[in-house]
């Protein structure tokens, strides 16, 4: 069973930069993660995976960010996730603003600090996981 202090988590970034870096930082930590460039493969994982928490990039090619949250929430309704974005040619609080009212359960802005990333996660875990639409 997870706690805040150890999970397995996966992290989906196309930025090979920073989903290394963000890696490092979660497993230095003591947690157990996997990194994927696409949401594609991301998603893909989460089927025979078993993930407590999804850390995912908002701008990325093929499928973003916000359209791989929604898809969490439908197929994996108590998978915790949280949003990262550095935004792009729309300002990044606009795109965490969305990531969070689409069911993110957190959203952190690159770039990352190692005491933020750890800090959201932490609280993150620490919440109860959200309860599949219709149960109690």
């Amino acid at each position: 069973m997870a706690t805040a202090d150890t999970c397995s988590i996966l992290v989906i970034d196309d930025d090979a930069a920073v989903g290394r870096t963000v890696s490092l930082i979660l497993a230095h930590a003591g947690h157990r993660v996997t990194t994927v460039g696409s949401a594609h493969q991301g998603l893909k994982l989460l089927t025979g995976g078993d993930f407590d928490l999804v850390l995912t990039d908002i701008i990325m090619p093929e499928l973003d960010g916000i359209e791989t949250i929604r898809r969490i929430r439908t197929d994996h309704p108590g998978l915790r996730v949280i949003a990262m974005s550095g935004g792009g040619k729309i300002d990044k609080a606009d795109f965490l603003y969305m990531a969070a009212a689409l069911g993110a359960d957190d959203i952190i802005d690159k770039p990352i600090r190692s005491e933020r990333l750890l800090e959201v996660v932490s609280g993150v875990m620490a919440q109860p996981p959200r309860m599949m639409p219709g149960r109690s």
